[in-house]
């Protein structure tokens, strides 16, 4: 089980550190972002679903529908 905890790199603020950047840009400029599976879940009806970690946003998760 992974923990929610984010830590800053070595002289910043978690507040300057933008993990929603990468997620927005690939979104916006469908470029490619490794994830890792965590878990599956089954949420109500639609069946299992994984939750995915970004290496690259630590503390953000998602759900491959």
């Amino acid at each position: 089980m992974t923990s929610n905890f984010i830590l800053a790199p070595e002289g910043l603020q978690l507040r300057d550190v933008d993990v929603w950047g990468p997620i927005y840009d690939a979104k916006t400029y469908g470029t490619i972002m490794e994830a890792r599976v965590v878990r599956v879940r089954r949420i109500g009806n639609q069946g299992e679903t994984w939750e995915i970690e970004f290496e690259e946003a630590p503390g953000v998760t998602g759900l491959v529908l």
